[in-house]
């Protein structure tokens, strides 16, 4: 994710870390030796030297039942897979890449107990690809007396709802085309004892899960997926499927990071700075 703000007050801090996996489904008589190749010009450890186009990954794991002796010489790995589904490899990369979202947040003051939201998504991945299940969370003020959430007039496959319980409003859209944009406006209304400026740190953290299919974040390409012997009478079906999910994305604004001596974000600490 990519998060940026130009409005006054508000800023949301940048992520460029994705932890990623390579998994496997199969239902194989006997359950023979697989061989996966990996792309030749993988390189992990980001202190190593790298050539021009390849991919970088900080670091990886494998299952214990991946025999990994060739990995290092052409990126083959040798696999004696138990039944039904399990992950191959592990690998985390920090490097850029190009998220599938980009998040636009902009916060401005109404009146001295009126907030207003304005959140716009970005779908940076190509037309041709759907993403689908997108659902954005965030919280409002817990002194909060009303939220009232608008739409573009006409958005197909979209849904706003608020908790009056939770403050939580959870926008949910079925299907994202690449290259759209979509906005969503939060108005909320303040108890009239509260201080707008105190109660705009409580907005957030923004919470972002989705499925994006046929999309790669990382560039790991899979270049053959094979039986090592295969009996000549047996025709096996095999398929790659790539497809890109967030299971946990927190986004604070700047102005809630102040009052912390550091932020996580997803995984990646940022300091505050003195």
């Amino acid at each position: 994710f990519f998060f940026s703000s130009r409005r006054r007050h508000t800023r949301f801090l940048p992520v460029s870390w994705a932890r990623r996996c390579v998994q496997e489904t199969g239902y194989l008589h006997g359950n023979p030796e697989l061989r996966l190749a990996l792309n030749e010009d993988l390189v992990v450890g980001k202190d190593n030297q790298v050539g021009l186009g390849a991919v970088v990954l900080d670091d990886c794991n494998f299952h214990e039942c991946v025999n990994f002796s060739e990995f290092v010489l052409n990126r083959t790995l040798k696999i004696k897979p138990p039944d039904g589904e399990f992950t191959v490899m592990n690998y985390r990369i920090t490097s850029d890449f190009q998220a599938p979202f980009r998040i636009f947040p902009y916060i401005d003051e109404a009146s001295n107990y009126k907030l207003e939201l304005l959140l716009k998504v970005r779908a940076s991945y190509p037309k041709d690809i759907t993403a689908s299940h997108l659902v954005i969370k965030f919280q409002i003020p817990r002194q909060s007396s009303s939220c009232h959430n608008e739409l573009i007039k006409g958005a197909p496959n979209q849904q706003v709802d608020y908790n009056e319980n939770t403050k939580t409003v959870e926008w949910q859209i079925k299907k994202v085309t690449g290259g759209s944009e979509l906005t969503l406006k939060t108005k909320i209304t303040l108890l009239s004892n509260v201080n707008s400026y105190a109660a705009r740190k409580e907005i957030g953290p923004i919470r972002a899960t989705f499925e994006v299919p046929m999309y790669n974040v990382s560039n790991l390409q899979i270049k053959f997926l094979r039986i090592e012997k295969q009996e000549k009478a047996k025709d096996h079906q095999r398929w790659i499927r790539y497809i890109s999910q967030s299971s946990s994305c927190l986004l604070y604004t700047s102005d809630a990071a102040d009052d912390l001596l550091c932020v996580d974000l997803g995984g990646r600490r940022i300091i505050k700075k003195k």
